[in-house]
């Protein structure tokens, strides 16, 4: 079991920021199109959470390296342990967009039973269908399907998996990308098979695989105080360098992945500052308040535009980001009351038909 002072609390910071980054992004549609809005290549922030969702992947197969029970097993265990925390904000979000933007729907319960929105709520959406709720969801989808793929694989090619098999896949997904003309940052297209989010998420989560091999690397090095501070400060640079480029696009794709990786090999590795600033749990709050805001806000955006309100750019960002906030923090405190209480409510049932 991972210690509490082993925990690195900047990841979560970085996340809640680009959390927010992506928010600001999605503001672009109100003004006067696209590359006039706040950091309009937010979508770049997407490979962050791929990337550490790889890396993450791997640190747990290091903690199973022994485990006896069967990869099929173990997979099903992964996939539900990873989507088992965040599915209850997943369906509260489901809901809440569903009732803002087909309120007249909602009691229709053919609505329900449409392929798109069985697809969307099981997160297999990814595979081709419509995101008709929520298409910021296709990341999640996009995760499981790719982590449902590549853990059993590294499972059964342990040995050389992060500096073998993940190498070679990752160039294959990178030939298919560019032989095929698959657009990655325009996910929710599809250009070949699938949506383009499918082959970004395999991408990226390949990087992150990879990134944990370097990771322990670096931990292995022993670093003096000036060596600490230098990694700091690189860490510092190539965070601030992931915001702008975001904003003003001073890297290409490519490029921002390499820095993205960077980024991640170093927080993880804790050999810079950034772990010991950042030591607060109040911070991995933070990271979980801006993955609720991931999931929240697509569908007031959606609502606002589709809206016969005439206000300037400033004032619907005032609008969609208060509405979003609001409601984000809504579900921060009332979905673990509400998965609580359909927990008990679960066992008490459980245990009435055992009687």
């Amino acid at each position: 079991m991972r210690k509490e002072n082993d925990y690195n609390y900047f990841i979560d910071f970085i996340k809640f920021i680009f959390s927010l980054i992506i928010v600001l992004y999605h503001t672009w549609v109100f003004s006067y199109g696209y590359g006039y809005g706040l950091f309009n290549y937010g979508y770049l922030a997407v490979g962050f959470y791929f990337i550490v969702t790889g890396y993450l992947m791997m640190q747990t197969l290091e903690k199973e390296k022994n485990s006896k029970e069967k990869i099929g097993i173990r997979t099903i265990k992964f996939i539900r342990k990873k989507i088992g925390g965040i599915f209850p904000y997943i369906l509260f979000s489901f809901i809440v967009g569903s009732i803002i933007i087909y309120a007249e729907d909602c009691l229709n319960l053919s609505f329900w039973l449409q392929n798109n929105m069985i697809a969307e709520i099981a997160q297999i959406g990814i595979l081709g269908f419509k995101f008709s709720i929520n298409g910021a969801t296709w990341y999640i989808s996009a995760m499981l399907v790719a982590l449902s793929f590549l853990y059993p694989l590294a499972i059964k090619f342990k040995d050389n998996y992060d500096t073998l098999i993940a190498p070679l896949l990752l160039l294959f997904f990178m030939w298919l990308v560019y032989s095929f003309g698959i657009k990655i940052d325009s996910p929710t297209e599809i250009s070949f098979i699938g949506f383009n989010g499918l082959y970004k998420s395999f991408i990226f989560l390949l990087l992150g695989n990879m990134s944990y091999f370097v990771t322990k690397k670096l931990k292995s090095i022993s670093f003096n105080k000036t060596g600490k501070i230098v990694l700091t400060i690189i860490e510092v640079f190539l965070l601030i360098n992931l915001i702008c480029t975001m904003h003003f696009y001073m890297f290409g794709t490519i490029t921002f992945a390499v820095m993205t990786l960077l980024l991640v090999v170093i927080t993880f590795s804790g050999k810079s500052y950034s772990k010991e600033i950042f030591n607060k749990p109040f911070y991995k709050k933070l990271g979980t308040f801006g993955f609720i805001m991931y999931l929240n806000n697509m569908y007031f955006r959606t609502a606002i535009r589709h809206s016969t309100l005439s206000f300037r750019y400033r004032n619907f960002i005032i609008l969609y980001v208060g509405l979003t906030v609001a409601m984000s923090l809504l579900a921060y405190y009332l979905v673990p009351i509400l998965t609580n209480l359909c927990k008990r409510i679960f066992i008490s049932l459980k245990r009435k038909l055992i009687s």
